[in-house]
């Protein structure tokens, strides 16, 4: 578990740090989504189990995870 969390803290780190320098903007876009794909193996948006899913949960995990990636 604390690799885990060692694993994420370094990937959003390794987010936060990124910048365009004088790549392009392709270049710098395929960075990014690398980053934020790696993130994703290690903390990914949990689905709900709980039956028909009223409780919303899986819906507010993905747009929390869309809001972090603006």
């Amino acid at each position: 578990m604390y690799i885990r969390r060692f694993e994420d803290l370094k990937l959003r780190r390794r987010l936060a740090a990124l910048s365009q320098d004088g790549d392009s903007v392709a270049k710098y876009f395929g960075k990014l989504s690398k980053a934020w794909m790696q993130l994703s193996e290690y903390d990914p948006v949990l689905e709900c189990s709980c039956g028909g899913c009223k409780c919303k949960t899986t819906k507010q995990a993905k747009e929390a995870r869309e809001k972090e990636q603006r």
